[in-house]
């Protein structure tokens, strides 16, 4: 549970970086005018890494409830 824990808090900072990225990327575009620089264009890709990430959240969060689930089976047929 503690690696799990740990492993959610490590992908909170990395999906938060990764988003005010983005943001900052979406704030600097203008519309209408031409673009000079390729890299502040916000990418489909860029959307798939975010998405990967919040998936990985979601996957220690799920391991972090079936390690709780099965510590308190464990405990309840232990008594």
């Amino acid at each position: 549970m503690t690696l799990n824990g740990v492993g959610m808090i490590l992908t909170f900072f990395g999906v938060e970086a990764i988003i005010g990225t983005l943001v900052a990327r979406s704030l600097t575009q203008v519309e209408g005018l031409a673009i000079y620089n390729a890299s502040q264009l916000i990418e489909p890709l860029d959307m798939f890494v975010v998405q990967a990430n919040i998936n990985t959240i979601l996957a220690q969060f799920v391991g972090i409830i079936s390690s709780a689930w099965l510590i308190s089976r464990i405990s309840y047929h232990h008594h």
